[in-house]
């Protein structure tokens, strides 16, 4: 849907999950560029309707995927993640996980 209130919610695929995001696009026809909000760690990540306001008044899709264990995509959230882990282990989990979440960012852009 064009001009939306409301985003679309769609599935994309990252290291075999199924995750969700969120694209609003501009109305009109033709071809619009792409920008992704890659949330921060929030565990229930929104879609921002102020900023897609201002992406789709100026012809952009905003696309906001949701990457593993965050709002309604599977998964562990990476926060509760780290606090299992032993301290002195942690660093370089983050960066295990990390590597994770840039799978799925790389996996939304592949999608749209």
């Amino acid at each position: 849907m064009r001009g939306q209130s409301k985003p679309d919610e769609m599935l994309f695929e990252s290291d075999h999950l199924q995750l969700h995001g969120f694209p609003w696009e501009p109305a009109g026809d033709g071809t619009f560029p792409v920008v992704v909000w890659n949330h921060g760690s929030e565990k229930m990540p929104g879609a921002p309707p102020t900023l897609a306001q201002f992406y789709t008044a100026h012809s952009y899709v905003l696309f906001v995927p949701q990457r593993r264990g965050q709002g309604r995509s599977p998964g562990s959230y990476i926060q509760d993640l780290i606090e299992q882990t032993p301290p002195p282990d942690r660093a370089q989990r983050m960066i295990s996980l990390q590597e994770g979440e840039v799978n799925d960012v790389i996996a939304a852009i592949d999608y749209r």
